[in-house]
């Protein structure tokens, strides 16, 4: 079981003179229907912000927090404000997708998926076989077509459906996404995290942690749970 625990940490962009939320504390266990995690509330109020703190994008403001990462008790890892860059975690415990995709755009969609992965330590040849497979999964109809397209060539769907490929062919435990869905219809929405949910399906470790503006994607992937940022305040809502 994956746990995360959050003590003492502020929550703001550049500095402590505007902080959005003052000492967050959060205390999560991953486990069963509860590894999905959606991050809701208002544009401005430091979702995106969580994110990057507790996915080790950002460290935090304040010396006295700490972020911590467990698997079956085992230290994952540690974050504080005079950490290190913790790059070592990317690919191997977490994976990231973006609301703009990322894709490089002078890359075709397979030599994009396949140099994400090498980035995240896999060998070449593994992630070449990997890149192929993922694009089977993800575009059971058009991989054949789709794979040595550019991004500009795809529509904003397509690009979402490769954005968290990258993540699934990685095989990391937790996907961090930043709105990954925010521009695209109910129907494309639910086809992406339609292959987010077969991926946790598989291991029942992987985790899933993504801010949105859906109310409806709770639904998608079954969240009993959600952490809502209102002004000033960070709440854990079980809806159980």
């Amino acid at each position: 079981m994956i746990e995360l625990g959050v003590e003492n940490c502020d929550i703001g962009w550049d500095n402590r003179e505007n902080l959005l939320v003052k000492d967050c504390c959060l205390h999560l266990q991953f486990t069963g229907n509860r590894r999905a995690l959606p991050i809701v509330g208002r544009s401005g109020l430091g979702k995106s912000t969580l994110l990057y703190l507790i996915s080790g994008l950002k460290k935090p403001l304040n010396p006295e927090a700490s972020i911590v990462w467990t698997n079956q008790g085992n230290s994952i890892v540690e974050f504080s404000s005079s950490d290190p860059d913790n790059e070592s975690l990317y690919g191997k415990h977490f994976s990231y997708a973006f609301q703009n995709a990322a894709l490089l755009p002078f890359l075709t969609i397979k030599e994009n998926i396949q140099l994400y992965l090498q980035n995240a330590g896999i060998p070449e040849d593994d992630a070449e076989q990997r890149s192929e497979n993922i694009l089977v999964r993800l575009y059971p109809r058009l991989h054949g077509n789709i794979r040595d397209k550019y991004p500009s060539q795809l529509s904003g769907g397509q690009q979402q459906r490769a954005a968290l490929g990258k993540c699934i062919a990685s095989d990391a435990k937790i996907i961090f996404a930043d709105e990954p869905t925010g521009t695209l219809d109910r129907t494309t929405r639910k086809d992406i995290l339609e292959l987010v949910s077969e991926w946790m399906g598989a291991d029942s470790d992987r985790c899933f942690i993504w801010v949105t503006h859906h109310e409806d994607e709770k639904e998608i992937l079954n969240a009993p749970w959600h952490i809502e940022i209102s002004e000033n305040r960070v709440s854990l809502v079980d809806c159980d």
